[in-house]
C-alpha cells in the first residue's frame, strides 16, 4: 500500500513537472518571438 501511494505521488509530481516545463516553454517561445519582432522593429527604425 505504501509503495503504491509513493508511486502515485511520484506520477503526479512528474505530471506537474511536465506541465510546468510546457508552460515555461510556451512563455519562452512568446518572449523570443516578441524579442524578435522588437528587434525587427528596431532595425526598421534605424
Amino acid at each position: 500500500v505504501t509503495a503504491h501511494a509513493v508511486k502515485g505521488v511520484d506520477c503526479t509530481q512528474s505530471r506537474v513537472y511536465i506541465l510546468y516545463r510546457f508552460i515555461a516553454y510556451l512563455l519562452a517561445e512568446d518572449l523570443i518571438s516578441s524579442m524578435d519582432s522588437s528587434k525587427k522593429r528596431f532595425v526598421a527604425i534605424s
